[in-house]
């Protein structure tokens, strides 16, 4: 409609900010936003904790009014934000831990290992989604769905190479490491494996099953994959199963073929 027409021409031009997530909201000035988002950005509760912050403290930073600040909130808009914020997946509500998490801030791994030098030690299973082209917003809304799961996630305390970072998250799922990242094009999965069992169990099948899905409801929105299992050469996003870690184990050379054939 000529309405709709509009409303995409206002939000190109910049003149206001609207999603469809945002459920008939409409930000009329986007300054608004954006000058929130740069208070909590400067705050010295999210320099020093660098992703995660409580309610409470979101709230009382945006309402929070300096006389250099650009905009100058009310009492209420600092939770009207909030909720915003949250509809636009900007940030995440982790209740087991009571905080809210923001995926697209997190800081890229320094000090700890990264996700490859990570899967070269121990076994692991690993199940790869590559993408024609891995747009850089998938990978984010990926990690947003797994906190606001019930699952345990390391976030490095008694190991920095398990800190959460824009890269990486590992959770625990029946005592077994979870470590889902990104690389290049592709979406790996790889779950921690005991190389003397043949074959998955049904708990590890669930739990790479569960993140699995998530995957793949967010590449439904951006219409990567439908529920149709037909595989054609078509296809956006194809999935390859390998294992890592212990490379001149002939034992694991062994196995690898049992593994190609896993049906998760």
């Amino acid at each position: 409609s000529n309405d709709d027409q509009t409303l995409r021409l206002c939000v190109r031009s910049g003149i206001c900010i609207y999603h469809d997530s945002m459920q008939n909201f409409i930000v009329l000035k986007p300054q608004w936003l954006t000058s929130a988002l740069a208070k909590l950005l400067k705050s010295r509760q999210f320099i020093e904790k660098k992703w995660q912050l409580t309610k409470e403290e979101i709230i009382s930073t945006i309402e929070k009014n300096d006389d250099s600040d650009t905009y100058q909130y009310e009492p209420g808009e600092g939770y009207d934000l909030l909720t915003l914020m949250q509809r636009l997946e900007i940030c995440v509500n982790v209740e087991q831990y009571g905080y809210y998490i923001f995926p697209c801030f997190l800081s890229y791994a320094i000090n700890g290992k990264n996700a490859e030098e990570i899967l070269d030690v121990g076994d692991w299973y690993v199940l790869e989604v590559r993408y024609n082209c891995l747009t850089p917003d998938i990978f984010p809304k990926l990690q947003a769905k797994v906190w606001t799961q019930q699952w345990n996630i390391l976030k490095g305390e008694e190991n920095e190479d398990y800190e959460p970072d824009k890269s990486k998250i590992i959770i625990v799922e029946n005592e077994k490491k979870i470590m889902i990242y990104k690389k290049r094009n592709s979406i790996i999965l790889a779950l921690e494996k005991n190389i003397k069992e043949k074959h998955l169990t049904i708990d590890e099948k669930y739990a790479l099953k569960a993140i699995r899905e998530k995957l793949r409801e967010i590449n439904k929105i951006y219409n990567l994959e439908s529920d149709s299992e037909i595989d054609d050469e078509n296809r956006k996003v194809q999935e390859y199963v390998m294992l890592r870690g212990r490379k001149n184990d002939s034992h694991m050379k062994k196995v690898k073929f049992l593994y190609s054939k896993e049906n998760l």
